[in-house]
């Protein structure tokens, strides 16, 4: 299995280590925004997340918009701060709805609604 996981991740460390064994774990996805990009694709996403104190622990908050470039009435922006959920930075709607929390400790994800 090392051989294997050093083959794909590029990185002879793996092989060589004796620091990994049969209850090691590999994180594939590790910064925030490819963990969250993965599950929410719709979701055009803020480039800053911050991290929390949360009960001992600690948490990363990711805001997350949802746009769209199909409101009527609406002329449409280029705006750099937030790459559209179609992939264009280009749209007339943009909302700030959705609060996403990951665990730093071990990645879990929580997705919160942000309604006003």
């Amino acid at each position: 299995r090392k051989l294997v996981y050093a083959w794909e991740m590029g990185d002879v460390n793996i092989l060589i280590s004796s620091e990994l064994n049969a209850e090691s774990r590999i994180q594939y996805r590790r910064t925030i925004q490819d963990r969250v990009e993965t599950i929410a694709p719709f979701l055009s996403l803020d480039g800053d997340p911050y991290i929390v104190a949360d009960g001992g622990g600690l948490v990363w908050v990711q805001d997350a918009y949802t746009t769209s470039d199909q409101m009527p009435y609406s002329d449409p922006v280029a705006n750099g701060f937030a790459t559209g959920s179609s992939g264009s930075d280009h749209y007339n709607y943009i909302r700030n709805s959705v609060k996403i929390v990951v665990d730093a400790y071990d990645g879990g994800i929580e997705f919160y609604l942000w309604d006003d």
